[in-house]
């Protein structure tokens, strides 16, 4: 497989390969994952900035059958074409623990990826809502929710914050939609956008209660929870998935403060790390923390 990578070119410098080589080299790796150099064809095909893709999207195919429309010059694209799941241990704790019937929050959907597997799994009477700004990857994320005809799902073109304004979004780099980020604070060409408190959001939509939420909008999360609070102050959700990032995030605010304020919940921590989930807390804590986290009340 090594030589193959070689003969085709990619190997030394960024190479645009055709669609055929690359869903030839994806059937490859999933059929013999343990071949000698296997990891190494991988890791090149996983790095947007070695290989390419003709422009354009293409649909992906999660574990369950789901179908998702990605741009796969884009590294959560990428990843999903090849591997089937973006962040995959936390995409799969989160499907398992899924029930039908289930209020899902997606905050930060990107593509779609969570939204997609929720809408599969909550049934006829489960409920999904997708927060996302960005017009790229919502324009995909609509496609696939229509792809998949998951119709309990909605889908709010907005920013969650802590108050009604327009922030300013800053789109992040062409081959990683993943770190497109809000702030009140202009640099660059950057687009406004909507945010809402999303707590009377739900509540116009119908929605009285949020069993699971997950939420990944780089750094902006503590302002996104406040504007939950009602939600968390009623019934709070049973499952969280958050991102956590050290440091200061773009409005001042630090990583103890979200810790806080899942403490005021009552809600235990845990980390997705590469030897499986781990408890986590504050002594874990750097500037160069960033972590996929789980919680879970301390009574659920």
């Amino acid at each position: 497989m090594e030589s193959t990578l070689t003969e085709i070119g990619i190997s030394g410098r960024p190479k645009s390969l055709p669609m055929f080589a690359h869903r030839v080299l994806r059937a490859a790796l999933r059929l013999a994952p343990r071949l000698p150099g296997a990891w190494r064809v991988r890791h090149t095909l996983l790095d947007v900035a070695r290989t390419r893709f003709p422009n354009g999207e293409v649909i992906a195919h999660l574990p369950d059958g789901q179908r998702l429309w990605v741009q796969p010059n884009d590294l959560i694209g990428r990843h999903i074409f090849y591997t089937g799941l973006w962040e995959a241990a936390t995409a799969q704790h989160f499907v398992d623990g899924l029930r039908r019937g289930d209020v899902v929050l997606d905050v930060g959907a990107n593509v779609g990826q969570f939204t997609v597997l929720a809408g599969a799994r909550v049934g006829p009477n489960g409920r999904v809502i997708a927060v996302e700004p960005g017009a790229g990857p919502r324009g995909l994320l609509e496609r696939s929710v229509a792809l998949n005809q998951l119709s309990t799902v909605t889908i709010l073109p907005l920013a969650a914050w802590d108050e009604d304004t327009v922030l300013n979004l800053s789109a992040g780099p062409s081959d990683n939609w993943g770190m497109a980020s809000v702030s009140q604070t202009v640099s660059g060409d950057q687009a406004g956008v909507p945010a809402r408190r999303l707590a009377p959001v739900l509540r116009d939509l119908g929605v009285k209660r949020v069993d699971v939420l997950k939420i990944d909008v780089e750094g902006a999360e503590l302002q996104a929870l406040r504007g939950l609070s009602a939600i968390f102050d009623s019934t709070p959700p049973r499952a969280v998935y958050c991102e956590l990032l050290g440091g200061r995030d773009r409005q001042g605010e630090t990583a103890h403060g979200l810790l806080d304020f899942f403490d005021q919940y009552q809600y235990r921590h845990w980390a997705f790390t590469d030897d499986g989930l781990k408890t986590f807390d504050r002594s874990q804590l750097s500037d160069q923390t960033m972590v996929n986290l789980f919680l879970a009340r301390s009574d659920g």
